[in-house]
């Protein structure tokens, strides 16, 4: 009878703790964005987006947006055959609401905030259509005198887009953005005083980036 019960005393927890429901594991908590593909869209860069979670119920979800196309070189046809090369740096935060519309599916939408700089030897430049979603979207004219220009932009945009969970951690979607932005160019001249060009610019893109998300 002893031995019975000392058997029972010992397994019992065994039994209680097996039958107990598993503990439900934490859903992920930050998400890497990346837009592979934004070669085929106006040749622009590759942009990087980290997402830590603010807080999610069984509907939506709002993250911080941390992204930057980093410090690159690139080159600009100024003439048939002659290119300058200019370099840039760019930095954008925001805040991303997303709602689920089905299972694997959800939208998402809100505001970012961006700053970009870029310096180029030899040449002015200016901003072309796409510059507020495309840091290469610049115009490079070549005017005698001019030995440098650097250009500070400041934007404010409201972006949406779509987005299908094709496992539980990866995720693809498309993006599209309208803003406005603010510019100011230092214009550095031999011989002369320095010159500064201002003015402000309005965009919209249908298509700002097709994106990857990995969520952990």
């Amino acid at each position: 009878m002893k031995t019975i019960l000392c058997l029972t005393f010992f397994l019992l927890p065994h039994f209680i703790f097996a039958q107990a429901p598993a503990k439900k594991k934490d859903a992920p908590r930050n998400t890497f964005m990346v837009t592979p593909f934004n070669g085929l869209i106006n040749d622009a860069t590759l942009s990087i987006y980290y997402k830590p979670l603010i807080q999610r119920d069984s509907v939506k979800s709002q993250y911080v947006r941390i992204g930057t196309e980093a410090l690159r070189a690139f080159k600009l046809e100024t003439s048939p055959g002659v290119d300058a090369s200019f370099r840039a740096f760019n930095f954008k935060l925001g805040i991303e609401t997303e709602r689920k519309t089905g299972k694997r599916a959800s939208i998402y939408y809100g505001p970012e905030i961006s700053f970009s700089y870029f310096i180029a030897d030899d040449v002015l430049l200016r901003p072309a259509a796409g510059i507020l979603f495309f840091d290469n979207a610049l115009i490079a004219n070549e005017l005698v005198g001019v030995e440098e220009s650097r250009m500070i932009l400041f934007s404010l945009m409201a972006f949406a887009g779509f987005k299908y969970k094709l496992t539980k951690s990866f995720s693809v979607g498309v993006e599209t953005a309208l803003g406005v932005g603010f510019f100011n160019t230092d214009i550095k001249l031999a011989g002369r005083a320095d010159e500064t060009e201002k003015g402000n610019i309005f965009d919209f893109a249908a298509s700002r980036f097709i994106f990857i998300e990995y969520r952990f």
